[in-house]
């Protein structure tokens, strides 16, 4: 193991940087540090921290674990402190190496194996990723003992199943040399036949979805959720994470649906949650009766827990599945709801229903499971049914890969001219991608939309270009860029809780256009875009309801940058754009719609270097008023006026005062619809 400290700033300068900062643990995927602040007299409790240049989170303790990293490799940790002006020092650093890998003896059993979902003549089962340190080349899948199929993914969909039928999946892992591991298997039903041609009638589901093995039948939540009280009316229930805090710091909640049918006579219920990240004191289970709604829920409106706890969970490791025992809960076919409470101020992540591993309820009965199996099941069912081969592949995608491949891999192998294409479906990958190769396209398969959940895209490459996906549900920033030339185009970024797209101080001359960014960020240090480096252009974007800055020009404030003709609407807590360039300047930003945040439209600090210009904006119904007293003197040509807004994706009617307004010489083509702009263009994201 290597550590070493940061180099210095300066004469006179600490060596370590403004905290001092220690080694404390190493583990083969974990290294673990601690830090005491110097006496800069910066009073603060806040500090971001980072894993190889790259911001992985914030935390107001002094001690981080550095989770999911590889055996054996070399890592370079930082910690910056966040001042009174809320914005960071300089990063303290060291390097440290995990420690060596113990080599895998056997390949451990798949976990975690349930039905998703289910047809008449399919079947869809999903099962657990390995933690960190066990390899797998990939997974094998039976049907009643024959093998149907191989997959690299986690979920696997069965078709040319008879409907009313019970069957045998099985799944087995096996590594690259070959080794394979025991199987795990379940049983599975298809749904029930439909009505027969004389008008006769079959028995229904009832919702239910679940595996009935023997006296066992596991069902899987209906809905799930986690209000934050740092965001008070903030609604996740799309989010592939649930998450639980306590412990003094603004706390996290978060509820579970459960429709339990066919069940009588409980011996045993668990609730069952697969955990993305790990805590020294897990939450407790809480019964809830009043009812509440997935997509609406927040936590203003959370309906309050019963009682005292069922069960509470102790240390959780990351990549496990952490258990609850409820069986007092039970009493029969019903729909059940229940609440995790957090005392820890640590926290703890887990995946959701949409996330890689769906919660689940395990209810063991006394005598009979989740229904009557067919009796007489066909002894023949199709072993090895014909695959869809899918659309032709389209001419324009060099590469291809699907939901289930490697996208870390994938990306990395794109070279200059590569056009790698994502066909539709969720990419549920937790963490980090870190796309370091240059000159490649990454893209969306022409008419498909691929979603990236839990996932932070990092660009550290040159001319690399990113088009057409979604990112939504990420425990950091959606994207980051450090490289130069980059091109983000027509991207869809949402649920962060960070920043939607931080451009670092490495990053120069990048491209983000008709890109909308929403809903990012948990406090007023999260922004729609944090604008850093040099050289950018910003336009034709969207972005709404951000917790801080809608544009959040910083520092050396992306020097020589330009925002133009984008619309920035209902930041909750800061203003829709700030200009703060402490050593850096000539920024220009113009025909830019700003309405409805939460402090001013446009609030500029400082220009260090001069040549900003701030021209040929619409600002409405900001809280502060259109500028702060200082943006009043730099801004000309504002239009403070109703924009109009015709639809929720804000663009503006005939009579807009924003329509043919916009500065000729600072507008770009296509807008965010892929329209072209008119000789006398539009201000905001939209031309008419």
């Amino acid at each position: 193991m290597v550590v070493a400290p940061a180099a210095s700033g300066g004469a006179g300068d600490d060596a370590r940087g403004p905290l001092r900062l220690e080694l404390v643990a190493v583990q083969p995927t974990q290294l673990s540090v601690a830090w005491h602040p110097t006496g800069e007299n910066v009073a603060t409790s806040t500090y971001v921290v980072f894993l190889d240049g790259v911001r992985v989170g914030t935390t107001e303790e002094t001690t981080y674990d550095f989770v999911s990293l590889a055996c054996g490799t070399a890592y370079a940790l930082g910690v910056a402190i966040v001042g009174n002006d809320e914005h960071e020092r300089r990063p303290s650093a060291l390097t440290a190496s995990t420690a060596a890998c113990t080599g895998q003896t056997h390949v451990p059993a798949p976990e975690g194996l349930g039905v998703v979902s289910s047809t008449e003549t399919s079947v869809t089962v999903a099962w657990s990723p390995f933690p960190e340190g066990v390899s797998v080349a990939g997974y094998r899948v039976t049907v009643d003992g024959v093998r149907v199929s191989e997959t690299a993914g986690t979920q696997e969909t069965l078709g040319g199943l008879e409907c009313s039928t019970a069957y045998r999946v099985g799944v087995s892992a096996f590594d690259a040399a070959g080794t394979e591991s025991a199987e795990t298997s379940i049983d599975a039903r298809t749904q029930e036949c439909p009505p027969s041609d004389d008008g006769g009638s079959v028995s229904g589901g009832g919702g239910e979805v679940g595996i009935t093995a023997a006296a066992t039948t596991t069902f899987v939540a209906v809905a799930d959720v986690r209000v934050a009280e740092a965001s008070p009316t903030r609604n996740y229930g799309s989010s592939s994470q649930l998450r639980v805090v306590g412990g003094g710091d603004p706390a996290v909640v978060s509820y579970l649906a459960f429709d339990v049918t066919g069940i009588s006579r409980v011996s045993q219920a668990t609730l069952r949650l697969y955990s993305t990240s790990g805590t020294s004191d897990g939450p407790s289970v809480y019964a809830v009766t009043a009812p509440w709604a997935e997509q609406t829920v927040t936590w203003s409106s959370r309906p309050a827990v019963d009682g005292a706890p069922l069960d509470d969970a102790g240390a959780v490791a990351v990549g496990t599945w952490v258990e609850w025992d409820v069986t007092s809960l039970l009493s029969g076919s019903a729909r059940y709801s229940l609440a995790l409470v957090g005392y820890s101020s640590d926290g703890l992540n887990l995946s959701s229903r949409e996330g890689v591993a769906a919660p689940q309820l395990v209810v063991v009965t006394s005598g009979g499971g989740g229904g009557d199996p067919d009796p007489d099941p066909d002894p023949d069912p199709d072993p090895d049914p014909e695959p869809d081969p899918g659309p032709d592949p389209d001419p324009t995608c060099t590469r291809t890969i699907g939901p289930g491949g490697s996208l870390s891999t994938f990306v990395n192998e794109l070279g200059p001219g590569d056009v790698g294409c994502l066909r539709g479906g969720t990419y549920p990958v937790a963490g980090s991608v870190a796309w370091k190769s240059s000159g490649g396209t990454l893209q969306a398969y022409p008419g498909e939309r691929p979603v990236l959940t839990a996932t932070m895209l990092v660009m550290s490459g040159s001319n690399q270009t990113v088009r057409g996906l979604t990112i939504r549900d990420v425990l950091g920033d959606a994207l980051q860029i450090s490289g130069d030339h980059a091109t983000v185009d027509a991207l869809e970024l949402g649920n962060a809780v960070r920043h939607g797209i931080l451009l670092n101080t490495s990053s120069r001359s990048v491209t983000i256009t008709r890109t909308y960014i929403h809903d990012v960020g948990e406090d007023a240090l999260d922004h729609g875009i944090y604008v850093q480096g040099s050289g950018h252009t910003i336009t034709n974007n969207l972005i709404v309801r951000p917790a801080g800055y809608g544009l959040h020009f910083y520092k050396d404030c992306g020097s020589g940058s330009i925002a133009a003709q984008n619309t920035l609407v209902g930041s909750r807590l800061r203003a829709g754009v700030i200009v703060r360039c402490e050593t850096g300047g000539g920024v220009k930003f113009v025909n830019n719609v700003t309405a409805q945040n939460a402090q001013y439209g446009i609030n500029f600090h400082s220009c260090a270097a001069g040549g900003c210009v701030i021209d040929t904006n619409l600002a409405w119904a900001n809280a502060y008023g259109a500028t702060n007293s200082a943006g009043a003197t730099v801004a000309t040509n504002l239009v403070v006026a109703d924009p109009i807004f015709v639809d929720g994706d804000y663009r503006v009617g005939s009579q807009s005062p924003a329509v043919d307004r916009a500065r000729p010489d600072f507008s770009y083509s296509p807008d965010r619809d892929g329209r072209s702009r008119a000789s006398a263009p539009d201000l905001g994201a939209y031309e008419r």
